[in-house]
């Protein structure tokens, strides 16, 4: 019996140690993934556009035309742009978005385009990036 414990003995000590290690391991990931994420949220948050037109065309449409930008270190593979429509007491009642997957290198500009129906309320814009995929 006692050479059966004292066999049982290290494969007990090799799995806590195994699960030690393992607990270790996902701590530092975890605390890994938070600082990558904070530095890429601080590099998503350079991505930004670049003057915009906002005119009437024929049809009763809207067309908003403007650029984005890539400040940040890293190039885009993927960029979301969205225009807010607000009323005349700063209510927000429409919305019009576009996007793209074309590689935005850092310091790069992109030209966007978005169409969008008149809205007779509409009388203020603004225009910003949403989401940045590295």
């Amino acid at each position: 019996m006692s050479s059966m414990e004292s066999e049982s003995f290290p494969s007990v000590l090799f799995v806590y140690l195994l699960g030690a290690c393992c607990m270790l391991l996902n701590i530092w990931y975890v605390n890994h993934l938070n600082r990558r994420t904070g530095y890429f949220n601080r590099e998503k948050a350079k991505v930004k556009t670049s003057g915009y037109q906002w005119t009437t065309i024929n049809y009763g449409c809207y067309f908003i035309r403007g650029s984005v930008v890539n400040n940040s270190h890293h190039a885009t593979r993927y960029w979301k742009v969205q225009c807010h429509f607000y009323d005349k007491n700063g209510n927000e009642i429409d919305s019009a978005t576009t996007a793209s997957a074309d590689i935005l290198l850092p310091g790069a500009e992109k030209r966007f385009e978005i169409i969008h129906p008149q809205i007779p309320e509409a009388k203020k814009l603004l225009v910003e990036v949403i989401e940045v995929t590295f």
